[in-house]
């Protein structure tokens, strides 16, 4: 265990790993723990077991902020043949964003594709609509176990409820 990372009663600093289909919007998997290789690790087997297995003729493809955590758990995971890996990293002075750097990490192709906004609008909804994941409100989980069930109802509620304009769930959209 890494610094209780993986305890029901850890407390203290939690990040939420989450994962989501570009297409669909459908969240594929989420872990909640201290930001290490460890929880990161964790996710993204889960991912892995969320997915079909990729082949070097249709790889699947990742984007992240930049966290080498990711880079590290997807070379353990698949073969560099079998993924495509680009980082986006935004660079802000006093709240505005100020430069962009996008990068092919394993893989390649447009540079116009390595996008996070999806995953980093789902945070803000996630955000938004669950108090216990602000940490100034009185609904604030500090039990990571507390943390990891609301993230669930969320996932569900978003996977399996949650209707676009186009009278379509995350889910009716994978054919689940």
């Amino acid at each position: 265990m890494d610094n209780g990372a993986t305890s029901p009663d850890f407390e203290g600093d939690a990040w939420i790993y989450s994962g989501m289909k570009r297409k669909s919007h459908f969240i594929l998997a989420y872990e909640v723990g201290k930001r290490t290789q460890q929880t990161c690790d964790q996710f993204m087997i889960k991912v892995m077991e969320s997915i079909e297995l990729p082949m070097p003729i249709d790889p699947v493809t990742f984007f992240s902020d930049g966290n080498r955590q990711f880079y590290e758990s997807l070379k353990e995971l698949y073969a560099p043949t079998c993924y495509r890996y680009g980082k986006l990293i935004k660079y802000k002075e006093s709240g505005r964003l100020v430069k962009t750097e996008k990068e092919w990490i394993t893989g390649d192709g447009s540079l116009k594709e390595i996008n996070t906004s999806q995953i980093e609008n789902m945070n803000g909804i996630a955000r938004g609509s669950q108090s216990h994941l602000v940490r100034k409100t009185k609904g604030f989980a500090k039990k990571v176990r507390r943390l990891t069930k609301h993230y669930g109802f969320f996932q569900m509620y978003r996977n399996f409820m949650w209707v676009d304009k186009n009278g379509m769930t995350p889910a009716m959209k994978e054919d689940l």
